[in-house]
């Protein structure tokens, strides 16, 4: 179960990753539509739109190479929509992050180092439960309720555990873990939430001046 942690963490990263380069790459071409008198909320808007249509494709190319990595139980179609939840988010946290930090190095290190430390306070390191009575991490447990990874691999845990019914008993494995059963969509929709959210502040940036395209 660790293999679905690491999978969702690296193909996190890629994504945000992937979404700093997308807007760095564009500077002369936001610099010319600037100079036309184009708004920059509908500049960035315009550009996360078009993205979204690579992020779909990223996340079912990763999703045909996951599947027979691990050789998951779960069904290839939610394997792909779990993926794209991930990657909408990640992608969502690189546009703010482009748009926030003063260089796209920068950029994509703040990134990195949010998604990693997510990683840390969610089940990837050690079970929630165990989590929540670590002195080093209880006053920052609450973070975790806005990381999109957490969410994500609880949401992949759950569903693959649910197909190991006749190996042992799923509801202790959930327990132990801190999981519940019906929390698979609701957490998708959560993924799915926090990803417009980035968007939107994303696109409240450019409107404030922040724009760095």
């Amino acid at each position: 179960m660790k293999g679905v942690g690491v999978a969702h963490l690296g193909g996190a990263c890629v994504a945000a990753v992937s979404a700093v380069s997308f807007f760095g790459k564009g500077g002369a071409v936001s610099r010319r539509y600037r100079s036309w008198g184009v708004s920059m909320p509908l500049f960035v808007l315009g550009g996360i739109v078009v993205h979204t249509i690579e992020v779909a494709l990223h996340a079912l190319l990763f999703a045909s190479q996951l599947g027979w990595l691990f050789g998951t139980q779960r069904s290839f179609a939610f394997l792909y929509i779990e993926l794209l939840s991930v990657f909408w988010a990640a992608t969502g946290l690189g546009y703010a992050a482009h748009l926030l930090a003063a260089s796209e190095d920068n950029a994509q290190l703040l990134c990195l180092l949010c998604i990693i430390s997510s990683a840390v306070l969610s089940s990837v390191t050690m079970p929630l439960p165990r989590l929540k009575r670590t002195k080093a991490f209880k006053a920052l447990y609450p973070l975790t309720y806005v990381s999109f990874i957490r969410y994500s691999i609880e949401a992949a845990m759950v569903a693959e555990l649910t197909h190991y019914v006749n190996i042992y008993n799923v509801s202790v494995a959930l327990d132990i873990q801190g999981f519940t059963r019906d929390a698979i969509y609701p957490h998708l929709l959560k993924i799915a939430g926090l990803g417009l959210g980035l968007r939107v502040f994303a696109v409240l940036l450019a409107a404030g001046g922040r724009c760095r395209c």
